[in-house]
């Protein structure tokens, strides 16, 4: 194969990835950074988190949301880096000459800053969890499977 036959391969799969990371990114920042009523639920972006803030135990999750609540600020500088970089992202996408190599580095700078908000959400899930009696750790495993149960029949059903 042609090195200028990878090349188109290779620009479509970078564009179909930062689709992607775009979306998963949307989607996880629009959870962590919402500011809505309290006492009003909205799920999470993906199932793993879904999941996870679902089966908590109804009496840990306002812990939960206070812990959200405490990050929010250390979120909304890592929302904003973000942004910034999506607008660089944009611009190497049509810059002249185009460089795969920056946009590249692009990806990585982006990969990072949205681990970092992923890392964020999971710190305030496994400190909810840690404070947890043995008993509520049992209803969150039992919330869990069931919760992974009814997905796997939902799937099913749409095959």
């Amino acid at each position: 194969m042609s090195t200028s036959q990878t090349k188109p391969k290779r620009s479509w799969l970078l564009i179909a990835s930062l689709a992607l990371n775009v979306a998963v990114i949307g989607l996880v920042a629009g959870f962590m950074f919402k500011q809505s009523d309290r006492n009003k639920k909205s799920p999470p972006p993906t199932d793993i988190v879904r999941n996870l803030v679902r089966a908590i135990p109804e009496n840990n999750r306002p812990a939960l949301r206070e812990g959200l609540a405490q990050k929010r600020p250390q979120m909304r500088k890592i929302s904003r880096e973000l942004r910034a970089q999506k607008l660089i992202l944009s611009d190497l996408l049509v810059a002249e000459p185009f460089e795969i190599s920056d946009v590249e580095a692009a990806f990585m700078d982006n990969k990072r800053i949205v681990s970092q908000i992923t890392d964020g959400g999971f710190e305030i899930l496994l400190d909810r969890i840690e404070q947890m009696n043995a008993a509520d750790r049992a209803t969150f495993s039992q919330n869990l499977k069931r919760l992974v149960e009814a997905q796997d029949e939902r799937r099913k059903k749409k095959r």
